[in-house]
């Protein structure tokens, strides 16, 4: 290993340990995804969402009620439309709090062969969401 390489490496653990990435952490909103569909598609556009949280800076996915946890729910299955070639996925989600309390819900669509443009619109609404959770405090 390069001593470049070894220095790179050294600075990335320290920054990594640093209190602001610790609070950057501490600071992330937790989410429960739930999905109540149950055919291929909506379990495949389910695995997608959770991922993208997973993935997200602003959020922590968990499965335990913890405060000011946002619940993020696709209530049925999805829905698809044939386009030609391709196929539309159009999707409903709920967000509420841990104790069932509604925010919000709405409504989007991608195609099939890009859901991850799906993941970020219902990632982007989750954090329009947690604002508005926020506020209602």
């Amino acid at each position: 290993m390069s001593k470049e390489l070894r220095l790179l490496l050294s600075f990335t653990l320290i920054l990594m340990d640093s209190p602001a990435v610790t609070v950057a952490k501490s600071a992330a909103t937790p989410v429960d995804v739930r999905c109540d569909g149950d055919d291929g598609l909506t379990q495949r556009v389910c695995a997608a969402v959770q991922n993208g949280f997973k993935s997200s800076q602003d959020f922590t996915l968990t499965s335990a009620d913890e405060p000011g946890m946002l619940v993020v729910r696709i209530p049925t299955n999805v829905d698809w439309k044939q386009m030609g070639k391709r196929t539309k996925v159009l999707y409903k989600i709920e967000f509420t709090t841990a104790n069932d309390q509604k925010i919000a819900a709405s409504k989007g669509s991608c195609w099939e062969d890009a859901i991850s443009k799906c993941v970020d619109q219902i990632v982007e609404k989750a954090k329009i969401a947690t604002r508005k959770m926020g506020s209602a405090k």
